[in-house]
């Protein structure tokens, strides 16, 4: 296992409890793994594609 992914799979057990924390922690994971746009009937999703499937639990 790599460096990197050992990593994430830490960052990825942390939850943190203030506000501004969880709020930057969802814009890093929209910016790295995902992005914001219309689905199939033209309302405005959030499309997550991960390296790594912990970071969606």
């Amino acid at each position: 296992m790599s460096f990197s992914t050992e990593v994430k799979e830490e960052l990825a057990k942390r939850i943190g409890t203030s506000r501004h924390c969880q709020l930057a922690e969802l814009a890093a994971i929209v910016t790295m793994a995902g992005y914001v746009g219309p689905d199939e009937s033209g309302n405005t999703a959030l499309f997550l594609q991960p390296d790594d499937p912990a970071v969606l639990s």
